[in-house]
């Protein structure tokens, strides 16, 4: 009978564990920023997102790609990574005039992977003026 109280006893405790530990993992790590959006001032892009509504982020990376068209969808661009910061904001100041980008965010978890990519947003950015 201690026997299979015992065996009881620790099925409860592995199951605690598993359970501990996938939370845990979880919460290391980080859903996709959300409602993201973009504008020009000043010659250059101000984004703006929310932070992840899943885990919590430790760093945003803001990728970018440069767009032929306005109508071009974003699956078939080229994305580089721009830049990092722990802010649910950034200004891109290296955008040229006259160019079209569009951009998106991840998050990074505590456990140091990035999330997938918010919702994409595209940008215009005209020659002169922009504010």
């Amino acid at each position: 009978m201690e026997r299979r109280a015992l065996r009881k006893s620790l099925q409860s405790a592995f199951i605690l564990v598993a359970m501990t530990c996938a939370a845990a993992t979880a919460f290391a790590q980080s859903g996709p920023p959300t409602n993201l959006h973009a504008k020009v001032t000043n010659g250059a892009v101000q984004l703006s997102w929310n932070a992840p509504q899943l885990g919590v982020a430790t760093r945003y990376v803001v990728y970018r790609a440069m767009a032929p068209a306005t109508n071009t969808s974003p699956s078939t661009l080229s994305f580089m990574k721009i830049d990092a910061t722990s802010r649910t904001s950034f200004t891109d100041k290296s955008a040229a005039k006259g160019s079209i980008y569009v951009y998106y965010v991840t998050a990074v978890g505590k456990n140091g992977q990035e999330s997938s990519r918010s919702n994409t947003v595209t940008v215009n950015l005209p020659l002169a003026g922009g504010s």
